[in-house]
């Protein structure tokens, strides 16, 4: 019956279909009890249960295709409208089965992910906060996604805004903010680090152009007004220290 060419096929040399009755596979098959319904068929399938799920014994053409997909209700609406001639309960079993056997994966992704919570503080002296993509990894090759806030004295950054391991870098650690490329991207920030830390260089990417103008903006005029204020400070300390001298002297001289 599966033969490549259709006049070799047991069924398709003339006889129809007795020649698949007169086969030595059905010798002692009753027809005639067959066609009164009068046999017992060698499996019943458990009554309302069709076990759509084990269509998926068979895997998938490509997994990598298919991963963490999640199939949304209105995927679920358009399969509803196939037209195909099936039992209604059997069409729905099937449809809900693929759903939460798809589904699986994708959800199981999602529970692993860490939840934004809105516990976290972001009121006080923060300039400006968001994602950014940050290269780093092995041997610096990897953009990963990373949450930024950016502090008059401080850069902190976060793999998401509610956890509190954080990484961070002070200003006066920064000797410079511009603009470079690097490899295949055009636009990309670069803090330049005083050459004594033992860190590299910081390259950030935004996603947008608006995004990549606001943070360099924001990060170049927030190094200036740092090192104006130490340089300030500087002169402060050393004005406080000369004073203090000073009126040391003069106590010394009056004693």
């Amino acid at each position: 019956m599966l033969e490549r060419k259709p006049d070799e096929r047991l069924g398709c040399k003339g006889r129809g279909a007795e020649e698949v009755k007169g086969h030595a596979f059905f010798s002692t098959l009753d027809w005639n009890a067959a066609s009164n319904c009068k046999l017992e068929p060698p499996v019943i399938p458990p009554k309302g249960e069709v076990n759509a799920a084990d269509a998926f014994d068979i895997g998938s053409f490509n997994e990598d295709d298919t991963r963490g997909i999640k199939l949304t209700k209105e995927d679920e609406e358009h399969y509803e409208n196939f037209d195909i001639f099936l039992a209604d309960r059997w069409q729905k079993e099937i449809v809900d089965t693929i759903f939460d056997t798809v589904n699986i994966e994708a959800d199981k992704i999602e529970s692993k992910r860490p939840k934004r919570s809105n516990s976290v503080d972001l009121s006080g002296d923060c300039i400006l906060q968001g994602y950014l993509l940050k290269l780093g990894g092995p041997f610096m090759t990897q953009w990963q996604k990373k949450y930024f806030h950016l502090f008059p004295n401080r850069l902190e950054w976060r793999a998401e805004p509610s956890t509190l391991a954080n990484n961070l870098i002070t200003m006066d650690d920064i000797k410079s903010v511009r603009e470079t490329g690097y490899r295949s991207f055009d636009k990309c920030i670069c803090l330049e680090l005083h050459r004594n830390k033992k860190t590299s260089d910081i390259y950030l990417r935004t996603e947008t152009d608006t995004e990549f103008d606001q943070w360099n903006k924001h990060l170049s005029n927030t190094l200036e007004n740092a090192m104006k204020m130490l340089k300030r400070g500087g002169k402060m300390m050393r004005s406080a220290n000369s004073s203090e001298d000073g009126k040391t002297h003069a106590f010394r001289n009056n004693s």
